[in-house]
């Protein structure tokens, strides 16, 4: 029996059951899209009993055609910029928080060997993204060393370390009420309140289309437009 294995697999579910704390403190749900680490921090995630409060859902996209199918990467991106590149991760994890009930994301991508490798991306690398509502996604890039096990647990590691880079923006939102009761094909385009004093309940996920989001949008998805004074989903904490 492999005892540094089990000692670093216990620490991963420890990590993963402290951050699961957190996100139902804040009554916040996570998304994974894995491809190279196969579902492992799904895994992990599902082993820490009553998970099933905070963990949304996990995409295991590992083909091309999974990756845009499953999470909208553009084709052309992918054979532009490989699979394991920033920009495809980035997409991935866009895609992961579009296409799920989920606050928070993270996505994994890279070459966890043995063969695969090439002179500017060698076995080991591998590019991670965290995401939080429509904030910018934030991916750093890892050389991992070791065999194929080796990288995807350190990658898993990585992956429960880095998600705490989304924690503060988290923590400003947690006293926010998520509104579930509107059809997510109508969800507004985007948190008219974020920059003020007042912060919308609704979690939106495009920064792109600000002037489209308007009181009549509330209306539109059967969400009654209340003042603050009154209203549950909204609070007068002052949001970043």
């Amino acid at each position: 029996m492999d005892m540094t294995a089990d000692l670093a697999d216990s620490e991963l579910h420890a990590q993963a059951a402290a951050f699961g704390t957190r996100l139902l403190e804040a009554r916040l749900k996570l998304a994974t899209a894995e491809s190279c680490t196969g579902g492992w921090v799904a895994k992990v995630v599902t082993e820490v009993p009553g998970s099933s409060a905070w963990f949304d859902c996990a995409f295991v996209a590992y083909s091309y055609d999974a990756k845009e199918a499953m999470l909208g990467v553009p084709r052309q991106m992918l054979e532009l910029h490989g699979a394991v590149s920033r920009e495809t991760v980035i997409e991935m994890v866009r895609g992961a928080l579009s296409r799920s009930r989920a606050d928070m994301a993270v996505a994994i991508t890279g070459i966890a060997g043995p063969t695969g490798g090439t002179k500017d991306k060698p076995v080991g690398t591998v590019w991670i993204a965290w995401g939080f509502g429509h904030h910018r996604p934030t991916a750093e890039v890892f050389h991992f060393a070791g065999d194929r096990d080796a990288i995807r647990r350190a990658t898993v590691a990585e992956v429960f370390a880095g998600l705490g880079v989304c924690w503060p923006i988290a923590e400003a939102r947690s006293s926010v009420r998520r509104v579930r009761q509107y059809p997510k094909s109508r969800r507004p385009a985007s948190d008219r309140h974020r920059s003020g004093t007042l912060a919308c309940g609704i979690l939106c996920r495009s920064p792109d289309d600000v002037s489209l989001f308007e009181n009549t949008r509330c209306q539109a998805a059967s969400i009654p437009f209340i003042t603050p004074r009154t209203s549950p989903w909204m609070t007068t904490k002052s949001v970043p």
